[in-house]
C-alpha cells in the first residue's frame, strides 16, 4: 500500500506538470497572436499613411502654379521633402515593403485613378462615390477642383476611400488583413538629378514616370541673420543701440514682405536690410 500511494502521488504531479506545461502553450500562442496582430495593425498604418501623403504630394505637383524651389532629402534616405513656391512643403517618397494585403494604386493614360489587389490580374478604376472615374490631378477635363482621395480600413476591415476628408466613404470590397506583401507609397522611385535641376517620380506599376524643373535658384539670404556662420539665432541691441545693417542676396525674388514688431521699422533693399527702433519699448 504504501509503494502503490507513492505511485499514486508520483502520477499526479506528472501530470501537473503537464498541466503546466500545456497552460505555458497556451500563453505563449496567445502572446505570438498578439504580436501578430500588432504588427499588422502597425503595418496597415503606416501603409495607409504613406498612401495618403502619395496621394496628396502627387496633386501638389501637379498643380502648374507651383514650382519646386527646395529640395531636402528625409534622414532615412528615402525620399526628399520638397519646398513649394506657395510656401508650402510636401513629402515624396518611395515605397517600403509591409506585410498587408494593401492595394496598388497607378493612373491610366487619361489621368484617372486605377487600382488592382493582390487577387487581381489587371488594374480597375478608382471608384468614385457615385461610381464614376477619379482625377489623378489637381482639376478635372471641365477644371473643376478635383478632391485628393483619403484612404482608410473599416471597422471590418476592408480598403475604403473618401474624397470629402473622411466625411463618407466607398468600400474597395478587399479585405486589409493577409499576409501578403504591399508598399506604403504609390511611387516606386523618385529622384533628384541635382546636375540637371530636374525632380521625378515613378508610380508603383513602374510604367509611368513624371519630371519636374526645380528653381533651385530662388531665394532670399539675409548674412548675419539667418546663414550658418551666425553666432546668434536671436540679435540682441545695446542699450544704446537702435539701428542694425544686413547683407541682403536675392535671387529671382518678385516680392518679399516683412512684418515688424510694434515699435520697429524693418527696410529691405535689393541688397540690404535695415532694422531701426523706433522708439525703447520696456517690458
Amino acid at each position: 500500500m504504501k509503494n502503490r500511494s507513492i505511485t499514486y502521488l508520483l502520477l499526479f504531479g506528472i501530470c501537473s506538470m503537464l498541466a503546466i506545461m500545456q497552460s505555458c502553450q497556451k500563453t505563449d500562442d496567445l502572446e505570438a497572436d498578439i504580436n501578430s496582430l500588432k504588427d499588422r495593425v502597425a503595418a496597415l498604418e503606416k501603409a495607409t499613411e504613406g498612401l495618403n501623403t502619395s496621394f496628396a504630394s502627387l496633386q501638389a505637383l501637379m498643380q502648374k502654379n507651383k514650382i519646386i524651389i527646395g529640395i531636402t532629402p528625409t534622414k532615412d534616405g528615402l525620399g526628399y521633402l520638397l519646398e513649394l513656391s506657395d510656401g508650402t512643403s510636401i513629402k515624396v517618397m518611395e515605397s517600403e515593403a509591409v506585410q498587408a494585403s494593401v492595394p496598388e494604386f497607378s493612373v491610366d493614360e487619361e489621368g484617372y485613378w486605377i487600382y488592382k489587389t493582390s487577387n487581381d490580374t489587371d488594374f480597375k478604376y478608382l471608384p468614385g462615390a457615385d461610381g464614376e472615374k477619379i482625377s489623378a490631378w489637381p482639376r478635372d477635363g471641365e477644371g473643376n477642383v478635383v478632391a485628393t482621395p483619403l484612404i482608410s480600413v473599416s471597422s471590418s476591415g476592408y480598403w475604403q476611400v473618401s474624397y470629402d476628408n473622411g466625411q463618407t466613404y466607398t468600400s474597395l470590397g478587399t479585405k486589409a488583413e493577409g499576409g501578403s506583401q504591399g508598399g506604403t507609397s504609390i511611387f516606386s522611385k523618385v529622384e533628384y538629378n541635382e546636375a540637371n535641376h530636374t525632380f521625378s517620380f515613378t508610380l508603383a506599376d513602374g510604367e509611368k514616370t513624371y519630371t519636374f524643373p526645380v528653381d533651385d535658384s530662388f531665394g532670399l539670404i539675409i548674412y548675419g541673420l539667418n546663414d550658418a556662420e551666425s553666432e546668434q539665432a536671436v540679435q540682441v541691441f545695446a542699450p544704446n543701440e537702435s539701428h542694425k545693417e544686413y547683407k541682403v542676396e536675392q535671387n529671382d525674388v518678385q516680392q518679399a514682405a516683412i512684418q515688424a514688431p510694434k515699435g520697429w521699422d524693418v527696410l529691405l533693399s535689393e541688397n540690404l536690410l535695415t532694422i531701426t527702433v523706433l522708439r525703447q519699448i520696456w517690458w
